[in-house]
């Protein structure tokens, strides 16, 4: 087959029923209710309304780039930007997408629900054109190749970093034994299913082109949501025993090109973008790297506000005081558990016996709150020794943390990926894996736990989650009464 055009599409969508139920009762929702404060607080510190957060795909941008580099066209329909607000049917998918005129079909799957969207998406696509094939990426597909391919509608998926291999594949396309690209999952036309055991190249970021931001209708992302996703590096060396990150994009950090991010950022703040988000995996972990970032986005007179996600024992007053030349307004840090037995057992948080990262994080919201930044923590719920002391620790240390400045506390249950130490190796690490399937559209992960520890079965777990949610929305609704009678008061 000649490719000549290829469609890139970002599956999504929110049942009608789920929709209809989160309205009724997001009152009594107290995770919807903590959301909705981290949002009220971000608007009264930068003026900045983020009702949603669905950005520019940046894979697709990344692909987009290289495809034409090699002479192709691409397609988008941003559809993700209305399957948010209502539910799209079948038909509406397929007229959008036979409007089009295209040789392939190439989606991006970043989440359990975008999974089950994925399969309906290529059903939809085959009964326009059985013929055309379909390629997956991103986190799900490398992690579930098999999941996607018993799917008789896929036909190819790229495991982690797609560029070279989607490259080879362009370069391939018209021969029908693929074997020789790493990375890349295939079904022959007998129906055998070819997995690859081997992740894909990785790609010199120093050498593949900046995002096609104009190419993935940026106008259409910005109109009603003013927000985008940045990406400066890649990688990190820590390698934690639950974390997808590292086996995605691997253990060694890789910088892009400055010019290109600040490139990019410059096309974003001129089609309207007032906030991002640094999805690099730990910003301040390479300190000459964030330097060159701000000098950058200081030469280039750039407004933007940004956040970023890091380490604790990455982040020190100078760090801060360079989140305040780029406009930060908000650095969310790893807490992952108060527990020092916990944390003892946690690669890269177990320095002094898990005390030190504790005591990290304290430095590290003090840091943040000398240059008035707003700082946030996330935390892992049924890490390996995690019971009913461990979560009582961790909940004492994150209102600790709250009444030290800490403005908010995002609590997970911890998620069992495939290619994780804790998947490959659950004995050794005291866990009993309840469910190695990804999750249906009615059990999103961060709701459900898929595991034991030694300790703790999944209810208990989760009732541990509830237990400090609820803890906090207590401490935030005591905030919330006391500013209201300060400033009353001052009135």
């Amino acid at each position: 087959m000649n490719i000549k055009n290829i469609m890139l599409l970002e599956p999504f969508n929110s049942p009608v029923d789920v929709l209809t139920k989160e309205k009724k009762n997001i009152k009594n929702d107290k995770q919807k209710a903590l959301l909705a404060y981290a949002v009220g607080l971000i608007y009264k510190k930068h003026r900045i309304r983020l009702s949603s957060v669905h950005s520019i795909p940046l894979g697709l941008a990344q692909l987009s780039s290289i495809v034409k580099k090699e002479g192709l066209a691409t397609e988008h329909i941003p559809f993700i930007l209305d399957s948010t607000k209502r539910y799209i049917n079948d038909e509406e998918i397929e007229n959008r997408i036979s409007s089009y005129d295209y040789d392939t079909v190439w989606m991006s799957v970043g989440s359990p629900e975008a999974a089950y969207e994925t399969i309906r998406y290529a059903k939809i696509i085959k009964g326009i054109n059985n013929d055309t094939p379909i390629m997956l990426g991103g986190v799900l597909p490398s992690m579930y190749p098999d999941f996607f391919l018993k799917n008789d509608e896929i036909n190819f998926l790229i495991r982690g970093s797609a560029e070279i291999a989607v490259q080879q594949y362009i370069k391939n396309n018209s021969e029908t034994n693929f074997s020789n690209i790493q990375g890349l999952c295939y079904r022959t036309n007998s129906g055998k299913i070819n997995i690859s055991q081997l992740f894909a190249l990785e790609p010199d970021l120093q050498k593949i082109p900046p995002y096609d931001l104009e190419g993935l209708e940026i106008d259409a992302y910005m109109k009603n949501n003013r927000f985008c996703n940045l990406q400066t590096s890649r990688g990190c060396p820590y390698n934690c025993p639950f974390c997808s990150h590292a086996k995605f994009w691997g253990l060694k950090p890789k910088f892009r090109p400055i010019n290109h991010v600040r490139m990019e950022m410059r096309i974003l703040e001129d089609h309207g973008c007032k906030a991002g988000y640094l999805v690099d995996s730990a910003f301040t972990l390479n300190k000459t790297h964030m330097k060159k970032f701000v000098e950058a986005y200081e030469k280039e007179g750039l407004s933007i506000k940004l956040a970023f996600e890091t380490r604790a024992d990455h982040f020190s007053e100078e760090e801060a005081a360079l989140a305040t030349r780029m406009n930060t307004l908000l650095i969310a840090f790893g807490g992952e558990s108060g527990s020092p037995r916990v944390l003892n057992q946690l690669r890269g948080k177990d320095h002094g016996d898990g005390h030190q990262h504790v005591k990290n994080m304290f430095k590290a919201v003090k840091s943040a709150k000398k240059y008035d930044i707003l700082c946030s923590s996330t935390w892992v719920l049924g890490l390996p020794g995690e019971n009913k002391e461990t979560l009582k620790e961790t909940k004492k240390v994150i209102l600790e943390l709250c009444a030290a400045g800490m403005d908010l506390a995002d609590i997970r249950i911890l998620q069992i990926f495939p290619g994780t130490d804790y998947f490959n190796n659950p004995k050794k690490w005291g866990l009993k894996i309840i469910e190695k399937e990804i999750s249906n559209q009615e059990n999103p992960w961060d709701k459900v736990a898929y595991h034991e520890t030694e300790e703790l079965n999944a209810k208990e777990i989760i009732i541990g989650a509830v237990d400090i949610r609820d803890a906090l929305f207590q401490h935030y609704l005591s905030r919330s009464k006391r500013k209201h009678k300060q400033n009353k008061r001052k009135s």
